[in-house]
């Protein structure tokens, strides 16, 4: 059994508040023996565009350095869900997700390929792809607890991503997210039980939660789901943490009794 942490807040503007509340989640995921706990979308900072370029930091500043001591300090895996990342080549910042090991080793990250753009009148408007920088590269990360595939947010609705990162190895997908309340409602339980079923992987689906400062709803309900579709524990529309045990023998079962990846694709 692999004994996961999610995390579901409503990101504010302030680093050192936002951080606040990490440790204290990450603090109570330790005391429930947990493996890995994961954070939300952009967990650590949340602002508007004139304000996104000064936020966002590299692997070296001080959002990974707290993640690189909490993980040590509690000898669990974290997922650091993502954050505004920039380094000297990029002229717009990356929305970058980073996975580190109970040593405090950064093993993988990753920048989101699909930028979430919707405009759905008197409901929501944005366009990220004005505020950020694509990321172009599919990670999979080889761990003592299982081959984990990363994944952000709108790239939910890319099953080909899913797919790919089920060919690469893995039998978990994170989904770090700030899915918004009007299309949460409609299709984030189900897409989120679609994609574990087609890749037969186990997705953990950490969601913000509430109104956020660059001025969309999140939905909240984050999610632990597994390769048959069940979901294993799901949060309410508040803050919280909840927790759900990742049985892998069950998933080589699954995987065993309905071998579909072993079907070769018509052209």
């Amino acid at each position: 059994m692999i004994r996961v942490g999610v995390v579901q807040i409503n990101t504010s503007c302030s680093k050192q508040e936002n951080l606040q509340k990490i440790d204290k989640y990450v603090e109570q995921a330790a005391q429930e023996n947990c493996d890995l706990v994961a954070f939300p979308e952009l967990f650590n900072c949340m602002v508007e565009k004139k304000l996104m370029k000064e936020n966002a930091e590299d692997e070296n500043g001080f959002t990974c350095s707290h993640l690189k001591e909490l993980a040590k300090k509690h000898s669990l895996y974290i997922l650091g869900g993502s954050i505004l990342y920039t380094n000297d080549s990029l002229e717009l910042p990356q929305n970058r997700s980073f996975f580190y090991s109970p040593k405090g080793e950064l093993l993988a990250d990753y920048a989101k390929i699909h930028l979430f753009d919707i405009d759905i009148p008197n409901q929501v408007t944005h366009f990220e792809s004005q505020r950020i920088t694509p990321g172009n590269s599919i990670v999979n990360v080889k761990t003592d607890i299982g081959n984990i595939g990363l994944s952000i947010c709108y790239d939910l609705r890319f099953p080909e991503l899913f797919a790919k990162l089920r060919s690469k190895g893995a039998e978990i997908i994170t989904l770090p997210a700030a899915f918004t309340y009007q299309t949460g409602k409609s299709h984030w339980e189900v897409l989120i039980r679609a994609r574990a079923i087609e890749t037969q992987t186990f997705i953990i689906a950490p969601n913000q939660c509430g109104k956020l400062p660059i001025g969309i709803e999140a939905y909240g309900h984050s999610m632990v789901c597994d390769p048959w579709g069940k979901v294993l524990a799901q949060a309410e529309e508040n803050e919280g943490i909840i927790f759900a045990d990742l049985d892998v023998d069950y998933l080589q079962k699954i995987r065993r009794e309905m071998p579909v990846w072993n079907h070769k694709v018509l052209n």
